[in-house]
């Protein structure tokens, strides 16, 4: 992530503090390997303690916050997905299944928090990134934002135990027609159908309804917010063998010849451009 950086946010006239996770890797279009998956558990880790440590003042952190850097490319990125450089190495079924378990677990630590997830997106949400962003309770994204589902494209499913989450907030038939047809949803659409809660024309605009959120999350008290986070995740948590029959499922596609076929693609295309 690149360093983490806790900002004190001045809202609603109280001084709070909120933690801010910035994405910053643009030359690997933000994407979601191994070593990034390292730096997200560590500062989950970090957040954890927090709320672990007795010398620490009580819920001292009020929400966070998770951002990425756009990616400039032809259209910016908020997360790409999968880094394929790294996943591109990971030859074996079990070797899938060890990288989907432990970005299954982080988001699952995410959603766990006791304080407020809000994911801010400027840019598309490609695969993984699209999965990633699920994780947060609340999703704010600009006019530029887009999701897009494209994990059947490369031989594999949802990996980060996103499908039944998807079922739950769209229902069957737009989950099914999100993951089958690997269309974008544009903001406007997403916003309408769930995925998004809030959208702004910029990023600016984001940030004021942002502020906005926090004014309204700060003034009640956090430990009952802490309680009605258990409440909404009740049903997910007493689900957690479907969440494990999802990761079973998607790493018996790692390796498969449809997945293998993308991961060649894959590398040919980027021998082709090394030669120039």
């Amino acid at each position: 992530i690149r360093d983490y950086k806790v900002t004190g946010v001045q809202t609603c006239a109280l001084p709070i503090c909120c933690e801010f996770w910035t994405v910053n890797h643009p030359e690997e279009g933000n994407s979601l390997g191994l070593r990034m998956w390292g730096e997200l558990d560590q500062a989950a880790t970090h957040l954890e303690n927090r709320f672990l440590d007795p010398q620490e003042e009580p819920f001292s952190r009020r929400a966070l916050i998770i951002e990425a850097s756009p990616c400039l490319a032809k259209k910016p990125i908020w997360i790409a997905g999968g880094n394929l450089n790294e996943l591109a190495s990971l030859d074996t079924r079990e070797k899938g299944a060890d990288y989907a378990t432990k970005m299954m677990r982080l988001c699952l630590r995410i959603k766990r928090l006791p304080i407020p997830v809000i994911m801010v997106l400027d840019g598309a949400a490609i695969g993984g990134g699209a999965e990633f962003a699920m994780s947060g309770d609340l999703r704010l994204g600009t006019q530029r934002s887009t999701f897009h589902f494209k994990q059947l494209t490369i031989g594999l499913s949802c990996g980060y135990g996103t499908t039944q989450e998807l079922v739950k907030l769209l229902g069957v038939s737009r989950t099914t027609e999100l993951l089958f047809l690997y269309e974008k949803i544009d903001a406007k659409k997403a916003a309408s159908w769930g995925l998004f809660n809030k959208i702004g024309k910029d990023k600016n605009e984001v940030k004021g309804i942002l502020d906005e959120i926090l004014d309204r999350i700060t003034v009640l008290d956090a430990q009952v917010i802490a309680a009605q986070k258990k409440m909404l995740l009740l049903d997910w948590e007493n689900n957690k063998n479907v969440q494990r029959k999802e990761l079973e499922i998607f790493s018996e596609l790692w390796m498969k010849p449809a997945h293998q076929k993308s991961m060649k693609n894959f590398l040919e295309k980027k021998r082709t451009k090394q030669q120039g």
